[in-house]
């Protein structure tokens, strides 16, 4: 039997307990994943402790009225870009034109048609992702693009400051790739590149990070994971890539290898400093003969 798709995940901040679980009931029917907030206090708990698609949030509400999560989502890094949608039982317009301006994509009056708020947020997170195919990602390779990599790694920074949870940073860069391009020409150059990011999402766990750094560099980063656990998904990540023809020209396969540098970030580490660091150790496999992963251990 195939799998239903979800469409997306989605928190419910209200006070009230019979519209959440309405609200909840008619978008999970709809093939959303849905959690519920009683306040605002108790989203911003769960903000921090989950990835959301769109937050659905009533403004009326004790002690802390909604408007207190808007302050909260525009000033952290890791919340200004989630869709938000207002629900409200105030058919104000002044109150309207306050919520767009604070950041509101949508305001829904109370009572509201079930069919039509879950059509807003469809057409919402729609939107959202293909502004995010276009400002985050990189054109040729479908991966995240340099930008969306450093404001990420920022925010999961002020995570792992908080909770001590291990991080890990691995920097790579293709081998010997220009001799490709030299050789067989810059298509077939593009083609590695697809090819190596086809593989790293592919054998990549699902919650790590990776972008196409610049070139033929990609930079990964391993959440709540230690340096040596990095250490072997790298080396396992190496080998899959090592056995795979990327391209075929002539009858030839192109197959490819890289180099890279592995290192957890340490309490005091600024981030430049930390990608530095990886940096360093990617030229020390470059310099030991290319091929491998190497980490301060080695």
């Amino acid at each position: 039997m195939a799998q239903i798709q979800n469409l997306g995940s989605l928190l419910i901040v209200d006070d009230d307990a019979d519209l959440r679980a309405l609200v909840k009931l008619k978008f999970s029917s709809a093939n959303y994943l849905v959690d519920e907030a009683d306040s605002v206090s108790r989203a911003k708990k769960m903000l921090y402790d989950k990835d959301y698609d769109l937050i659905i949030l009533d403004l009326m509400m004790l002690p802390e009225s909604g408007y207190q999560l808007f302050e909260f989502l525009k000033n952290d890094q890791k919340f200004k870009w989630i869709p938000l949608i207002v629900l409200s039982g105030k058919d104000d317009i002044d109150d309207k034109v306050r919520c767009l301006r604070l950041g509101a994509d949508d305001y829904i009056t109370k009572p509201f048609n079930t069919k039509e708020i879950i059509a807003r947020v469809d057409r919402l997170l729609t939107r959202s992702r293909d502004f995010e195919e276009m400002a985050f990602r990189d054109g040729l390779t479908g991966v995240y693009n340099r930008r969306y990599f450093e404001n990420h790694l920022m925010i999961e920074l002020k995570r792992v400051q908080r909770t001590d949870e291990p991080i890990t940073l691995a920097l790579l860069d293709i081998d010997r790739f220009k001799l490709v391009n030299d050789t067989y020409g810059h298509p077939v150059g593009d083609l590695v590149l697809r090819g190596v990011s086809r593989l790293l999402k592919e054998k990549l766990r699902e919650f790590d990070l990776v972008a196409r750094y610049g070139g033929e560099e990609y930079i990964i980063a391993f959440v709540k994971t230690p340096e040596r656990t990095a250490l072997k998904i790298m080396d396992q990540v190496l080998n899959n890539i090592r056995e795979e023809s990327l391209a075929v020209v002539g009858g030839e396969e192109i197959h490819i290898t890289f180099s890279a540098g592995i290192t957890a970030w340490e309490k005091g580490l600024s981030m430049e400093d930390w990608i530095e660091r990886a940096d360093q150790l990617l030229y020390q496999a470059k310099e030991a003969g290319r091929n491998r992963c190497v980490v301060r251990s080695c």
